[in-house]
């Protein structure tokens, strides 16, 4: 059981060890926190090294999207793969990625208002509290969140720290889609990277792009409907993509081979994916 005074002992050290060290701010997308080619974006974060830990704090504009203490880290580059495979239930991970030894407290905010304290540890994600009003919704790592928008209503469900189911009712399709269930859907060749490899040899990208010397990096969102295949797909960041190419993928998408879908009580069920691709000319 985590006491409360454990939990505050944790937000200090977030607090306390942005005191010393050597700051680093970069800019990044919004997608996957990797540094922006751009200048600029809206999207900031700074890094505060020291001896054995970094302190990151990441802002949209002024407005603060999280902070943590990552420890066991020295290079600030490696904080964004860290996250992203702990983020995807594992399904991303990079072949230099090292978990012994490394964990991470990080405080997350929704609006600037406090909403989660989450620790990534050996490829867990256990929720230490969770905040809802202003109010801590979980007792000893346990409960129920529900929070009702105008188009849709999120539930999520932790027992012992572990966050064990998370969906949203979408009103309009009256559907549910899972973001947490038993079983996690399965790309094509049992892992991202062959879904990476499918739409690459599906969708070529256009000559004209290619004549232009335009590399892109394209994230997708879609559907895993619970019969495996791809619905819903689009491209997030339309204006850095050959429009072309855009069209292929979002009128196409039946071309691409089905996934396993994610199951949750022995039932298959709909779940939501974003994914980054990165097409590089030679």
């Amino acid at each position: 059981m985590i006491k409360p005074f454990y939990i505050f002992a944790l937000l200090f050290a977030i607090y306390s060890q942005q005191l010393d060290g050597q700051t680093t701010v970069n800019y990044f997308d919004s997608n996957y926190l990797e540094e922006s080619k751009q200048a600029k974006t809206s999207f900031k974060r700074s890094f505060i090294t020291s001896k054995d830990s970094i302190v990151a704090k990441a802002y949209r504009k002024d407005t603060l999207l999280s902070q943590g203490v990552f420890y066991g880290f020295s290079n600030y580059k490696e904080i964004a793969p860290f996250e992203i495979y702990h983020k995807t239930q594992n399904i991303v991970k990079l072949k230099s990625l090292r978990l012994k030894k490394r964990f991470a407290i990080i405080e997350l905010y929704e609006k600037g208002i406090k909403k989660a304290l989450v620790k990534y540890e050996n490829g867990n994600v256990y929720t230490l509290q969770r905040w809802l009003n202003n109010k801590p919704a979980l007792e000893d790592g346990s409960g129920i969140v529900l929070e009702e928008q105008d188009s849709s209503i999120q539930v999520e469900t932790f027992e012992n720290f572990k966050r064990i189911k998370a969906i949203t009712i979408r009103k309009q399709q009256g559907d549910t889609l899972y973001f947490q269930s038993d079983k996690a859907a399965i790309p094509p060749s049992g892992s991202i990277y062959g879904f990476h490899k499918d739409v690459k040899s599906t969708f070529k990208y256009p000559k004209t792009a290619r004549k232009k010397n335009k590399e892109a990096i394209v994230y997708l969102y879609f559907i895993v409907d619970k019969t495996g295949s791809l619905t819903e797909l689009r491209v997030l960041n339309k204006n850095e993509v050959d429009k072309t190419f855009v069209y292929l993928i979002e009128t196409k998408s039946y071309q691409l081979q089905k996934w396993v879908p994610a199951f949750h009580d022995g039932k298959p069920v709909k779940t939501a994916f974003q994914v980054k691709l990165q097409f590089i000319l030679r």
